[in-house]
């Protein structure tokens, strides 16, 4: 791949130091919301392409698909912030760096590296919060750069991976560009190194999947997996494990409740205070029972449930996570595949994400 000089700032992440109390309420927008002015409990997108967050409150996701400027073969200028980038062809994600048919594929259309760029601006509800980029997937390494600081380059054209850019933000236009190569290499989908001629399928470079960012408070809920335990017994439960991602130490203990939802009915709930002693990740692990009459997830009844996370401070809520599951078992044996205690025959499905 293209060498590329890589920023010392981008290897570097967010880690601002312990605040008190009184700089706290004064300088973060999370301390504005202990004392009940609230105004973040309301973040809603004010920009076009932008969206309200799935996740809640102090949550922000703002789509980036559209308006990205494809510049074709990839020179190292196209990469400055101040480069011209006027004559660049205008595109929407999903996209591909060639023309696609039915017929007649030929990878050296898409086996080099490619250019693409995006400038956007943040909207004021941003301010004091926490910003992250995320790729859902670029076939098949992509290296970006931000206001001219080299982000690290992701390898694997079917996973998605992301970048905290709190620093590297400008208070007006930002520009991001995207170097992406496509030419063979020893990550997935790696195929053969033989070639194409070797392998049953071909993956065109591109951009093939969304780009959103992420406007997180600074103490947030990183991620969330929630566990259905013994769900044929009568003694059911849920196991749910989250990390918290802290840039701040907030004075206050954090109250951690987690609801299974069925709709807008609250099922049933736990609860943790936790204190966040340092910034950084920490776990929190917390049981949800008594469940009660749970339906159990069949293919002929798909029954979904809610696990909605909730972070809080002085009973006001800072930022939720949520996410679905189904109660079910699911195992194998000698004689077959059972579900829920009862045998099922498998039918599978080949699908290859693929354009046209």
């Amino acid at each position: 791949m293209t060498k590329m000089k890589m920023n010392s700032a981008s290897k570097v992440r967010f880690r601002p130091k312990a605040l008190s109390r009184r700089d706290f309420v004064q300088s973060c927008a999370l301390g504005a919301l202990a004392l009940a002015s609230g105004p973040i409990l309301g973040c809603r997108s004010a920009v076009p392409g932008g969206k309200a967050g799935p996740t809640g409150p102090a949550n922000r996701t703002i789509n980036l698909d559209r308006d990205w400027l494809f510049g074709g073969k990839f020179n190292p200028a196209t990469q400055e912030a101040g480069c011209d980038d006027t004559a660049f062809a205008k595109i929407t994600l999903p996209h591909c760096v060639s023309r696609l048919s039915w017929q007649n594929w030929d990878p050296a259309q898409w086996a080099d590296v490619w250019v693409y760029r995006r400038h956007f601006q943040l909207p004021p509800e941003s301010k004091n919060m926490r910003v992250f980029l995320d790729f859902d997937g670029v076939m098949t390494t992509a290296a970006p750069v931000l206001n001219g600081h080299a982000l690290t380059p992701h390898s694997g054209g079917y996973l998605p991976f992301g970048y905290e850019i709190t620093e590297q933000l400008s208070p007006k236009d930002n520009v991001l560009a995207v170097a992406v190569d496509g030419r063979w290499q020893s990550v997935p989908p790696d195929g053969s190194p033989r070639g194409p001629a070797a392998v049953d399928y071909l993956e065109p470079a591109g951009i093939h999947r969304p780009v959103n960012l992420r406007v997180v408070p600074p103490v947030f809920i990183r991620d969330v997996f929630a566990k259905p335990v013994q769900v044929l017994d009568a003694d059911r439960r849920v196991e749910v494990g989250c990390t918290l991602d802290a840039a701040v130490v907030p004075a206050e203990s954090i109250r951690v409740k987690a609801d299974l939802r069925d709709g807008g009915h609250i099922i049933a709930s736990a609860a943790q205070d936790v204190r966040v002693a340092k910034t950084g990740e920490m776990a929190v692990s917390l049981t949800i029972s008594h469940l009660g009459n749970i339906t159990l997830w069949e293919p002929e009844t798909p029954r979904l449930y809610e696990i909605v996370i909730t972070l809080l401070l002085n009973d006001k809520p800072w930022h939720d996570y949520r996410t679905r599951i189904g109660f079910r078992e699911a195992q194998f044996e000698l004689d077959g595949f059972f579900l829920n205690g009862h045998r099922l025959q498998i039918f599978g499905l080949d699908r290859h994400e693929i354009y046209p």
